[in-house]
């Protein structure tokens, strides 16, 4: 009886030893082990270093030098240098810088010449005038007077042209020779001697 229980369990024992070893022998339907390493390494590495480096540098020297030097002489004098009040062996004389008025007195009637000066030059000494309408000589005409200084000092005039028909004409007539003033050289006869009056 135990000789047939001891077979028994040998039997047994060798089943379960036969089956653990077909056990090790199949695969496990239920184990999937996938191992998918899948490694997408996607490196963008976009460096866009855009140095966009514009120097104008506009130099504009514009260096304008205008040197207008106009030199142009034309006698703008304050007075006309023999303003005053004189007297000749003929007449007497008032002049200013816009008239010149000779008065020549009787016998045989007191007689007014009256210029109104337009314009005059004491480096060219002359003055150039148009005669009143009232003049006895030469009404509505251009005159032209020139005078000078002789070596004492002493004025004489010159009435050089009494009819010319525009100032530039009576300004552009030749003036008159004062080498010798107290011996002639007016157009129109002998220079008058002028003294200031007053002395």
């Amino acid at each position: 009886m135990r000789l047939n229980l001891l077979v028994c369990l040998t039997v047994l024992f060798a089943c379960a030893s036969d089956f653990d070893e077909a056990d090790d022998g199949m695969k496990d339907p239920t184990d999937s082990d996938a191992d998918t390493d899948t490694d997408t390494d996607t490196d963008t590495d976009t460096d866009t270093d855009t140095d966009t480096d514009t120097d104008t540098d506009t130099d504009t020297d514009t260096d304008t030098d205008t040197d207008t030097d106009t030199d142009t002489d034309t006698d703008t004098d304050t007075d006309i240098a023999i303003a005053g009040n004189w007297y000749s062996p003929i007449f007497t004389h008032a002049i200013t810088n816009t008239t010149w008025t000779e008065l020549s007195p009787p016998p045989p009637v007191e007689t007014i010449y009256e210029f109104e000066i337009d314009s005059y030059s004491n480096s060219g000494q002359y003055a150039i005038a148009l005669n009143l309408e009232g003049n006895p000589w030469g009404p509505g005409a251009w005159s032209r007077f020139d005078w000078a200084w002789d070596g004492d000092g002493q004025l004489w005039t010159c009435l050089t042209v009494f009819d010319a028909t525009s100032a530039a004409a009576a300004e552009g007539m030749p003036a008159a020779d004062s080498t010798a003033p107290g011996a002639g050289g007016c157009r129109m006869g002998p220079w008058n001697r002028l003294t200031r009056m007053g002395k």
